[in-house]
């Protein structure tokens, strides 16, 4: 009798227990990993005094990230996060028999990230962010001047996005981002990337 009553005791803890546990898991807290894949697409506008001149491109973008994130339990996410990606774009400049073209290389930094989850949707996380992004590119001249080179640029981003997890260590996102790189000589570097993203957290 005392063994059926112990039995029905821990039965009811358990029932009772159950949904505070589910209620305690935090599926964006702690360090993570993931790689991301997507469309990029980069303007160039030129000011060239009496003129300005356009020229944009688009192509796949991918990379890899790593971050660490606190979830509070009001639902507050607070993060920083490393990232490493190659965009595909080349932008072509032509003057009669001169071509100037302009090719991604590597992108890399780190941004902060301000996220919420409501009460209602416990595993979805609604997200902003922003930070510092170091660009390499490569121009090369063409025509009455042959030439190559490889430089740097310094670049602020800022977007959002959603992630949703499908279990309490791996989760997907999908987020639109915005690069504004510094202006050279009158002109100014853009660059749109949406992308998916697969995450798995430690």
């Amino acid at each position: 009798m005392m063994l059926n009553k112990t039995i029905l005791s821990l039965s009811m803890l358990a029932v009772v227990a159950a949904p505070a546990m589910a209620a305690d898991e935090k599926p964006f807290d702690g360090f993570y990993v993931g790689g991301e894949i997507g469309y990029s697409d980069f303007s160039l506008d030129i000011d060239a005094g009496d003129a300005e001149v356009s020229f944009d491109d688009s192509g796949l973008v991918y990379g890899g990230f790593a971050g660490w994130r606190k979830q509070f339990n009001s639902g507050l996410v607070l993060g920083l996060e490393g990232r490493i990606s190659k965009p595909d774009f080349d932008l072509t400049l032509t003057d009669g028999d001169d071509t100037a073209t302009l090719s991604s290389k590597e992108q890399y930094g780190i941004d902060g990230v301000v996220g919420y989850v409501p009460a209602a949707l416990p595993n979805t996380l609604f997200y902003g962010k922003a930070g510092y992004t170091r660009a390499r590119a490569r121009a090369v001249l063409t025509g009455s001047v042959n030439s190559s080179e490889t430089d740097s640029g310094d670049a602020f981003r800022w977007g959002g996005g959603v992630e949703q997890a499908l279990t309490q260590n791996i989760s997907l996102r999908a987020q639109a981002i915005r690069t504004n790189y510094e202006s050279v000589d009158g002109a100014d570097l853009n660059d749109w990337q949406m992308t998916g993203g697969l995450i798995f957290k430690f």
